[in-house]
Formats: C-alpha cells, structure tokens, sequence
C-alpha cells in the first residue's frame, strides 16, 4: 500500500471453502473449489491507493506475482477490464458514536475489548485464519500495545458487533498483524479487519452479494475506510471486505478515552472498490457478475 489506503490479506479461511466457478472465472456459490495457495502469498500485497507512487507499487507486486507463477496473467487482465453491474456513489451516512469505549489498558486474552469479547476473542478465537491468530499485543508502528488494544476496542464495538448483529454469517480473516505479516496500513495500528460472509454450509457466498453488503455497511457503520476487493489472479473471482476504523475524531461519544492513535484516510480513499490490487471504482461497485 502506499499514502493512505489500506491493503488486505488472502480472503480465505483454512477452515472455509471457497464456492468458485474456475472455468467461467466467476464465483457462483458452487460447486466449491479450494484454492491451491496460502494466505502468505497475498501478505504483502500493496494495493493502489490513488497516487502515483501506490499504483505503481501495486503494479510491480502483481507483475511479480506473475512471474512467480502465483498469479494468472490472462485472469488478472481479464479482471481489470471487468465492467461493474452496479454503482453507489452515494456519500456515506453521517457518522455519530453511539456510547463511551473504556480502552483496556491490560494485556491479556482475557481482558474485555466491550460487554461481548474479549481481546482474545478478537485477535485469536474470532480470526478464521490460523496464521492472523495471536496471543499478545506487541509495542509497534509508534504505538504502545495499550494504544493498539484502544483501537481494537473500538474497531470492535463501533464496526465488529454491529456487523455481526446484521451478518451473523460474518467470519474475521484477520484483525490484528504483527511481525513480517503487518504490512504497512491499519492492521497494524489494530484498525482494520479483513471479512468474509459464508453460507450455512461453510461455504463463501457468492461475489456478486458482497456489493450489497458493503452498502449496508456504508449505509449503517461508520467506518473510516471501506474497501469492496475482488480478485481473479488464479482464474475465478473473489471477493472480501477491508473495515477500518479510526477511534480519535468527531464520531466518537464525548467523554470516550479514545486518543488519535494512528492514522486516519483521506476522504478520497475512504470507500474504494478495488480488482487485483488496484483501484477499480471510487466508491462500490460490482463486479461480481
């Protein structure tokens, strides 16, 4: 990623299977297909972020995906003259806090992010991936660990349990990141969580449904950063969702102890639709046909 938006891991769970359509390209629910690759080949996957510099950045991380045989250069073109079936440009809706986040100032599993989870919960049980799992928050990127798990409690009162109220089928790839894994945006300020939708069968819903739910989300949620990504690199198309959070402006509750740790986007980068790593559309669109 460069400037301001964020990128996203792999969108596959070990314990989730993908329904992909490969021969058509095109995700259809079924029948489901596992994809042969792991979640490290996406982990260092800058993402176009609006600016010459991340586009490029991008560019030269896909070419050389390619080259490395992990990437398909017939279906990442394919996937960037995808034409999306529907817009919203709509501006979000206003964003307003709801009540007071206590920040923890206790590292431990067991130590309470809001009312329903823990920060165990958050960063290990919750998260599908079983590489993203941690047990403990480290001091990183400029941020005491007490000012990581104040962005955690936030991102998972304001963005995590409304979402899951409305999407109980809700499954977090990744919240956190540490180490070689935390990339260069959100994750590794604790702001951001990577999500999938999956249908009874533990089986991801089909791409084409994401656009509806990122709307919804939009619509309710008041996210700082919203990113509809898909991805065709190994010849079928997939899709997940980028949430991220910034707990020190105006849509915090007053009296909420919610300093300004880490960044926050700028307003052009706040709702992208993204295909292969780059930006597709300003604001959503769907490409999941």
């Amino acid at each position: 990623m460069g400037g301001n938006a964020s990128w996203s891991i792999w969108p596959f769970s070990s314990a989730v299977v993908i329904g992909d359509n490969a021969v058509a390209g095109k995700n259809t629910g079924s029948p489901p297909l596992i994809p042969k690759v792991t979640a490290e080949q996406l982990a260092n996957d800058d993402l176009d972020d609006q600016t010459p510099e991340g586009r490029a950045r991008a560019e030269r991380y896909v070419q050389q995906q390619i080259q490395l045989g992990i990437f398909n250069a017939i279906s990442i073109a394919t996937g960037k003259k995808s034409i999306a079936s529907i817009f919203d440009n709509r501006p979000p809706a206003k964003e307003v806090g709801t009540e007071t986040v206590v920040c923890p100032t206790n590292v431990a599993l067991t130590t309470p992010l809001t009312s329903k989870n823990t920060l165990g919960d958050f960063i290990n049980k919750l998260v599908a991936i079983p590489k993203y799992k941690l047990t403990g928050v480290p001091a990183q990127m400029g941020l005491t660990p007490d000012q990581i798990i104040c962005n955690l409690a936030n991102l998972c009162y304001y963005v995590w349990e409304p979402l899951k109220v409305k999407y109980p089928n809700a499954v977090i790839n990744c919240s956190l990141r540490t180490g070689k894994l935390i990339g260069k945006g959100p994750h590794g300020y604790g702001q951001a969580i990577d999500v999938q939708f999956n249908t009874p069968a533990g089986v991801s819903i089909p791409a084409k449904d994401y656009y509806d739910i990122a709307v919804w989300i939009k619509d309710n949620i008041p996210v700082d950063q919203l990113l509809l990504e898909y991805h065709t690199g190994h010849g079928y198309l997939v899709a997940w969702l980028h949430l991220g959070y910034f707990a020190g402006d105006i849509r915090t509750a007053p009296g909420a102890v919610v300093p300004p740790f880490g960044l926050k986007v700028k307003t052009i980068n706040r709702v992208l639709t993204m295909m292969n790593g780059n930006v597709a559309n300003v604001g959503l669109a769907n490409h999941g046909k």
